[in-house]
């Protein structure tokens, strides 16, 4: 095998050229790999990887120390290609299996990968003009045309991750590349390389032609705006996109000033309710106007910016997709302006989001219920209040699941670190369920900084997991009532007793003090303590 990998093992001469082993199935297996690019075939990678083997002791031993480490670089390039190229990859977010589509880069990257080939070139040229000094036991002899050789090598860097991104400017490299391979190789007396390179010159020609007819027939949507919030108008922007373009993105802008759901959830709602679609979270931009050119080519610039390929169609219900589309020389589609098939807007939910809740997807109405929580010890009243004010507010309440899971799952009346922290999990995930279904508020029987002092309690700490949930829990709620003990004590059988109820008591107000938790005291009769949740609520700002 190793005779076989050096270039003295001669295979055939062919008009006196002397061909190589190596460089005879690097070669076959390098035009099987491009003829496969052409082709747009995910063997592409797996091929390529046997050429570029080959390759790699070939260049070694013809001091084109620039290819060498080019090759390496391909390796290891080829299998982030071959990763991108699986249909597999982008399950996640189409729903199904699905190729990666042809698509061209965009000015702002196309500007980035040039600056990148001219300073590469620059810096690796001058480190091989001079390898044979740095390391003289490895490399003995000078390199041959070590800036050109440093600036194909670059290009095909730039190239091979826009192949694997299948960007089509991968092929304007690669005709470039090839051009200066035929000339460089045939200098360096590896002629077959040199009738490969004219080879590849035909094909990278011809991948060119074919990925842009392919991709001409790709079709990408945006829609864009605030989504203040996301509602059914804008859904309808959303689905119109998918069923008539390949890919979407939908970009959407933070407007901190309009609504203080932060940006982030908000195109978490999107994210849910559309996982097939791409997402761009983008700062606020230029203000729209109708008057100010100015301030519209901003706007115009700040979308061109912030997209990461061109589009073909718009996908709007306001005055501003026609300048948008033609700016972005893209087709703008207009859909529903003058709110006739879906009579709403975002200023219309904002000044009531309970009013116009059936314009709303459940995911997004349930940023808009306000958390209610009870805390207090055993015996406080808290599952009595929670579900009392739940009835009179016609809406969802939810009960404490200590008890339930206890009853199902303790051993001799106790319960785990680990069993806690899974009540806790449980806990949570009923909690989000009655979220969809609740009407303004949402009222709570205990959470996990509860469950977090009942570890204590008893176990004398707790576990990791259900600290973390016990910390998250002291921002969840919107607001926070502690039932005081000035209620007789009831027992039931699973409680630990009144003398019991007034140290836990007084442990759980000094760990949400500890917290900087604040907290509204509920005292007197359960009749009294739903007034005052009442009078509380009356006053509390519903968004």
């Amino acid at each position: 095998m190793e005779n076989l990998l050096s270039i003295n093992t001669i295979i055939f001469t062919f008009w006196g050229y002397q061909m190589s082993y190596v460089e005879f199935i690097g070669t076959i297996f390098n035009l099987w790999c491009v003829w496969l690019a052409v082709k747009n075939k995910i063997l592409t990678w797996p091929v390529g990887l046997v050429g570029i083997v080959f390759y790699i002791f070939l260049f070694y031993q013809i001091q084109l120390y620039s290819d060498l480490f080019e090759q390496i670089y391909f390796f290891f390039a080829s299998f982030y290609g071959w990763w991108l190229w699986l249909p597999s990859k982008n399950k996640k977010e189409t729903g199904k299996d699905a190729e990666l589509q042809i698509t061209p880069n965009t000015f702002r990257k196309n500007t980035i990968y040039l600056v990148v080939i001219l300073l590469g070139t620059v810096i690796v040229g001058s480190f091989m003009s001079n390898i044979h000094l740095y390391f003289p036991a490895y490399f003995p002899i000078p390199a041959a045309f070590p800036f050109l050789d440093a600036l194909t090598t670059i290009m095909s860097f730039v190239a091979t991750i826009l192949m694997a991104q299948r960007k089509i400017e991968c092929w304007y490299l690669w005709i470039t590349v090839d051009v200066i391979g035929v000339w460089l190789y045939y200098e360096q007396s590896v002629k077959f390389i040199a009738l490969e390179y004219v080879i590849f010159l035909i094909l990278a020609v011809s991948g060119y032609l074919k990925w842009k007819n392919e991709g001409a027939n790709i079709k990408h949507g945006l829609v864009l705006g605030k989504f203040a919030p996301f509602h059914k108008g804008h859904q309808s922007l959303v689905e119109a996109a998918l069923k008539n373009t390949d890919m979407v993105y939908v970009m959407i802008y933070d407007c901190p000033q309009v609504i203080d759901i932060p940006l982030k959830t908000r195109a978490e709602w999107i994210r849910k309710i559309y996982p097939q679609v791409h997402v761009l979270e983008v700062p606020s931009g230029p203000p729209d106007s109708k008057e100010d050119p100015e301030i519209m080519r901003q706007h115009e610039e700040f979308i061109r910016e912030h997209l990461p390929e061109p589009i073909t169609h718009l996908f709007s219900s306001e005055w501003y997709g026609d300048y948008i589309s033609k700016a972005l020389g893209a087709e703008n589609i207009c859909v529903d302006q003058n709110r006739n098939i879906i009579p709403i807007s975002g200023t219309k939910v904002r000044s009531n989001p309970h009013e116009y809740r059936d314009y709303l997807h459940p995911i997004v109405y349930r940023d808009f219920i306000k958390k209610i929580v009870f805390l207090g010890a055993e015996s406080t009243g808290k599952t009595t209040i929670a579900e009392e004010v739940a009835k009179e507010h016609k809406t969802e309440w939810m009960p404490e699941y200590g008890r339930e899971y206890w009853e199902k799952n303790n051993t001799e009346g106790k319960l785990s670190k680990e069993q806690l922290v899974e009540l806790a999990n449980i806990h949570l995930e009923k909690e989000e369920e009655l979220l969809q279904k609740a009407n303004k508020y949402l009222f709570v029987d205990s959470n996990a900084i509860t469950t977090e002092m009942f570890s204590r309690f008893y176990h004398g700490d707790a576990h990791p997991e259900l600290s973390r949930l016990a910390k998250e829990s002291e921002s969840r709620y919107d607001l926070v009532f502690v039932c005081d003990t000035d209620i007789p004590y009831v027992e039931d059988g699973t409680r630990s007793g009144a003398k019991h109820r007034e140290i836990f008591q007084r442990q759980i107000i000094e760990d949400l003090n500890k917290r900087g938790v604040s907290f509204i005291l509920l005292s007197g009769t359960i009749k009294d303590r739903i007034n005052k949740i009442n009078e509380t609520l009356k006053k509390f700002k519903l968004k």
